[in-house]
């Protein structure tokens, strides 16, 4: 497993993060993770090429306390190739994420935890980050 972690930005309400990089061929997944810590995520963003019972798919979900809540998957296509450069958008509002994935299909995933800042962004597995900003 390969850890990214990033604790010198703030995202807050009204801000968009840009994550840009590739997954790494031999990669089973990867994830972009919003939140406090690694047992407070706001909002995890799993891109699953085969990992578990999961297919090409991008997942999301939020965990509290070391709590996962269940996943939300996505069925509609799966806009990630190995090796090919990707990036997703992630737009915050006190309500709710809006995330616009590489083919520009936007999903929401709402903000369980209520926050209206986080500083603590992640990244998980087998990816290779090329830029991260916040504006």
């Amino acid at each position: 497993m390969q850890n990214i972690v990033v604790t010198n930005l703030s995202f807050n309400v009204g801000q968009v993060l840009t994550v840009t990089g590739v997954p790494n061929p031999n990669g089973d997944r990867f994830s972009i993770n919003v939140g406090h810590s690694e047992k407070d995520v706001a909002l995890h963003v799993d891109v699953r090429f085969d990992y578990d019972k999961s297919c090409k798919q991008v997942v999301f979900n939020s965990c509290h306390s070391g709590n996962w809540h269940k996943d939300h998957q996505i069925a509609k296509g799966f806009p990630f190739n190995y090796g090919e450069k990707f990036k997703v958008s992630i737009t915050f509002t006190k309500e709710q994420f809006s995330v616009t994935l590489p083919d520009e299909s936007e999903f929401y995933f709402p903000n369980r935890h209520g926050y209206g800042k986080y500083n603590f962004i992640f990244f998980l597995n087998k990816v290779k980050i090329h830029g991260i900003e916040i504006i």
